[in-house]
């Protein structure tokens, strides 16, 4: 039986998600990107810097999909990615659903910069004060 790619599609568009039809506000500049990484949660740092740590979380059928619906959890940062799956297991399509704070309004797509800037503010959250570069 062919599985509908449109329909798992259409699932996966039903669900809200955090994105604005506007138009992208500008990129942030090294001074704002720092100020915006220090304020983040730690485990949504430690995620944009080592990756996430997926857990399996639900699965179920989907009959007027036709397809599954496989859910796994970030064990860090409780991100939720959602895959639609055939019958077969191939994948039809998929999305992300973010906790609050862990988008960033202006931050993007990061550069080699901006995560050089995620990556020292990862480390220096784990070293002891005394131990920290003035």
């Amino acid at each position: 039986m062919a599985v509908s790619k449109t329909a798992a599609q259409a699932a996966a568009k039903a669900k809200p998600r955090r994105r604005s039809t506007a138009a992208p506000p500008p990129k942030m500049t090294g001074s704002e990107i720092e100020r915006a990484v220090k304020g983040m949660d730690l485990a949504f740092i430690q995620c944009r810097d080592f990756g996430h740590s997926w857990r399996p979380y639900s699965a179920r059928w989907l009959p007027q999909d036709n397809a599954y619906r496989s859910e796994l959890i970030c064990q860090r940062c409780k991100t939720i990615r959602a895959r639609w799956l055939s019958s077969t297991g191939a994948q039809l399509s998929g999305n992300y659903d973010y906790p609050e704070g862990y988008l960033v309004q202006g931050l993007g797509r990061l550069t080699g910069s901006d995560r050089d800037v995620i990556r020292l503010q990862s480390v220096l959250s784990v070293l002891t004060t005394d131990t920290a570069e003035e």
